[in-house]
């Protein structure tokens, strides 16, 4: 099974778990880190995600892929707010703007490698990040890896 794949029955299992307690998935994620694989659910709830939110959908979607082992080899379950999640396609960016982000280049924009700003959006080929009064346009093709991060 495709890795994309995987992230899709997941999402549609952990769903209705994270909207029993208020929640929403924001993304899943199935990576593979050294010689090892995860499996990580994002959520979002109105008034921040706890503890218990995280435990209750990992016990949901942790029991049904138990028992339906539908997901080769061995991984690990890991579900948490977004709090430092990691921007991966266009899409993300624009979904989760205007939060704060750490954004690296492959070469320096501006004089620096490393940007932090709020999200502003994507557009002509470039990230747009909000610094203070200033919009920053960082190219796409130069960011190396880019995260939410905390002001």
């Amino acid at each position: 099974m495709k890795a994309a794949e995987i992230e899709r029955l997941v999402f549609d299992l952990a769903d209705p778990a994270a909207r029993s307690i208020g929640a929403r998935v924001l993304d899943v994620q199935f990576t593979r880190e050294g010689n090892e694989q995860y499996l990580r659910i994002f959520l979002e709830k109105d008034g921040g995600v706890s503890i218990d939110d995280c435990v209750h959908v990992h016990n949901e979607v942790g029991a049904v892929l138990d028992r339906e082992d539908r997901i080769p080899g061995s991984y690990t379950l890991q579900v948490s707010s977004p709090g430092e999640m990691p921007l991966r396609t266009v899409e993300d960016y624009q979904r989760f703007a205007p939060r704060y982000a750490r954004i690296e280049m492959y070469s320096p924009v501006n004089g620096s490698k490393i940007h932090e700003g709020y999200l502003a959006g994507v557009g002509d080929g470039s990230l747009m990040l909000r610094k203070g009064d200033q919009v920053v346009a960082l190219p796409l093709d130069k960011v190396s890896r880019a995260r939410l991060a905390v002001p």
